[in-house]
């Protein structure tokens, strides 16, 4: 039977010599990603750690969602619509809601 305290964690079968084993343990967690590339994000800790409001989240604008190519890009590609270089149909799905966004803070 297992222990009450440990009756939460997930579990995973693991092959012993002629049977099969238990082994209960934590999930954790693998940090933060992309939303546009899915690459992984420098600089943003893990949820487990205890830091303070600024240490978690970046202070630039899309801080600890985009990565700074795809940050970049939307920045670019907000200003050469807002210019005119390019249509809204030309901006891809995925991009489209953050440049609607970087709009909104850039003047030209």
């Amino acid at each position: 039977m297992v222990a009450p305290a440990k009756r939460h964690l997930k579990k995973k079968f693991v092959k012993v010599t002629k049977s099969t084993k238990e082994i209960r343990f934590r999930d954790t967690s693998k940090g933060h990603n992309c939303a546009i590339c899915g690459k992984k994000l420098q600089g943003v800790p893990k949820p487990s750690k205890k830091l303070s409001k600024t240490e978690k989240r970046p202070s630039v604008m899309f801080g600890g969602i985009l990565c700074s190519v795809c940050r970049n890009q939307v920045f670019d590609d907000a200003i050469m619509l807002k210019i005119g270089l390019i249509e809204e149909k030309d901006v891809s799905f995925k991009k489209k809601y953050y440049i609607t966004q970087a709009l909104k803070h850039i003047d030209i």
